[in-house]
């Protein structure tokens, strides 16, 4: 008995809730309707973020003669603060992309390869996938 009232009690909110919910836009994966967007035209407001790297031109080319990230010693330590602070001051290595560099080596790959057991079969310097959305 209890589970006949309950069945017909899903049935009835069901047919309650599923009008509102397919007579609305909803997102995936959430099955919410979308957030309100205050009249904003998509992509026509200026984002503001916290500029990283200045306001200063990054120029069209990498430092070639700057070193490259260090190194921790084991699998279960880091580098040397000293040798982050070098490595942060200079130069950056390379010029950022809108798509992920994976042309550049990791400098990691040998170190990490050899903590997991097996030689890795790639791995870029970055750690965005390939790819345009990405």
């Amino acid at each position: 008995m209890y589970r006949i009232v309950a069945r017909r009690l899903v049935i009835a909110i069901a047919g309650f809730f599923l009008p509102t919910l397919t007579s609305q836009a909803v997102d995936i994966p959430t099955g919410a309707p979308p957030s309100p967007t205050f009249k904003a035209q998509p992509f026509s407001q200026q984002v503001m973020l916290f500029e990283e790297f200045g306001t200063s031109a990054l120029g069209t080319g990498g430092c070639t003669s700057c070193t490259p990230v260090p190194v921790p010693a084991n699998c279960t330590s880091s580098p040397e603060g000293s040798k982050i602070d070098a490595f942060l001051a200079q130069p950056l290595l390379s010029v950022p992309t809108r798509l992920s560099n994976t042309s550049s080596p990791n400098p990691w790959a040998s170190l990490v390869g050899s903590c997991l057991g097996k030689p890795l079969a790639t791995s870029a310097a970055e750690g965005r996938p390939s790819g345009e959305f990405f």
